[in-house]
């Protein structure tokens, strides 16, 4: 089984069965994204990595380890692994097509008189002044996120890949990558604009 029907017989169904389930929302789109995060991330591991072992009885002897650390008595040693699913040309050429759509989705933005704010592995956040109906047909594969008052973001803070604040009709939205107890939006407006040190504490 080789070129397209391998693709159509695992990769196009798992990516259409994938997508069915993150449209549920809540916690099965979390569960949906953690599936393409793992499947691309288990094919782009280094196939070079090497096993670790730790223990306190070690045959130092072995010959297929490949380094011994002893720490206090505590053996950690370090081998190649005998197996690996690692395909370094499959994981570059999903980023590669990925990075080809997201960058289709800016021109068709700008085409259709929109102001690129924003952007992710997987999403766009742009500014629009006129009607947006025929957006969904127009802006290629990406759908169109925000069709209700309360989904439009009505203010946003930019500060940096992964870091950003948004403020909707109802709510607000504060992303810090690496942490989960984030500022409030107006916090971090203010001390984005006046080039302050946000503090933030992580929550166990």
């Amino acid at each position: 089984m080789l070129g397209s029907q391998y693709y159509d017989y695992f990769i196009k169904n798992f990516v259409e069965n994938n997508n069915k389930i993150r449209k549920k929302g809540g916690l099965y789109k979390l569960i949906g994204k953690n599936n393409n995060n793992t499947f691309y991330g288990r094919l782009g591991m280094n196939p070079e990595r090497l096993s670790e072992e730790i223990s306190n009885n070690l045959n130092i002897n072995n010959p297929n380890y490949i380094k011994i650390v002893n720490i206090n008595g505590c053996y950690i040693s370090y081998t190649k692994k005998e197996k690996s699913i690692s395909n370094i040309t499959i994981s570059a050429s999903i980023t590669a097509k990925a990075r080809i759509k997201l960058y289709k989705g800016f021109l068709n933005v700008i085409k259709t008189g929109g102001k690129l704010l924003y952007c992710d592995t997987d999403s766009i956040i742009c500014e629009y002044k006129n009607n947006c109906d025929v957006l969904d047909k127009q802006i290629g594969e990406l759908y169109f996120d925000s069709k209700n008052s309360d989904t439009i973001i009505k203010d946003c803070v930019f500060a940096c890949p992964k870091t950003y604040a948004l403020k909707y009709e109802n709510k607000e939205v504060v992303k810090i990558k690496g942490f989960n107890s984030n500022p409030s939006y107006d916090v971090f407006k203010e001390k984005f604009y006046n080039k302050e040190t946000i503090t933030t504490i992580n929550k166990e």
